[in-house]
């Protein structure tokens, strides 16, 4: 029988980048998938019956996943945002890893989306480099296997056991909710683990939006 794995989806709606990752997700090796999504705006098209929707405007991003967690019915919780997809093997990959149980937490690099053009092309280059994206510039890059202090909740696979031990992700955080969560996870003594196996692709920012992403990190 399959590994059981619930994806969490957290978004404010519905659009063809979420059909993508959903569609994706669906299509996992050697897993059997469940996707929550957790949405400001109700979405009433029927997709799958692997999928369970949730609305509530009034969450952020924290309050959204821990519901997603507090519904999931497998062993394995995996995170990924709506405008970003995995690669076929991206949850396999990362459950052979937390095998080690001294383990707690898979992520891996998210790169680009193929074939982006202009401003979006040269953005998520740059993210590629370490004036960018500094001492994180690992997760923008396909580079070998290695224990780390901190990634992104856009790309993390664990247990739901080991959610639930560090309470979870701190819902008064609503811009770098995975730096805290990341930080409890390694006050247990558990280890963080970045595999180049584990890959997904995330949509890059265009300029204007970079630019608000930026005033939003160095406000918080």
């Amino acid at each position: 029988m399959s590994t059981k794995v619930t994806i969490i989806i957290p978004c404010i709606k519905v659009n063809t980048l979420t059909i993508k990752c959903i569609n994706e997700c669906l299509i996992q090796k050697k897993v059997n998938v469940n996707i929550i999504i957790i949405t400001d705006i109700k979405y009433n098209k029927k997709i799958s019956k692997k999928i369970k929707f949730f609305v509530d405007p009034k969450m952020n991003m924290s309050q959204k996943r821990n519901l997603g967690v507090k519904h999931a019915r497998s062993e394995f919780i995996a995170f990924i945002d709506n405008d970003a997809y995995p690669m076929k093997d991206w949850l396999i990959n990362a459950i052979r890893i937390l095998n080690n149980k001294r383990i707690a937490l898979v992520s891996g690099p998210d790169l680009p989306f193929e074939n982006e053009k202009g401003w979006t092309k040269l953005i998520g280059e740059a993210h590629k480099s370490f004036l960018l994206s500094g001492s994180k510039v690992f997760r923008k890059n396909i580079v070998n296997k290695i224990e780390c202090e901190q990634v992104s909740s856009c790309n993390m696979i664990l247990t739901k056991k080991i959610f639930n031990k560090v309470n979870g992700m701190n819902e008064k955080i609503y811009i770098g909710e995975d730096i805290d969560f990341c930080n409890k996870i390694r006050s247990i003594a558990k280890k963080i683990i970045y595999s180049p196996k584990v890959k997904i692709r995330h949509k890059t920012r265009d300029l204007k939006n970079f630019f608000k992403q930026r005033f939003v990190y160095g406000f918080s």
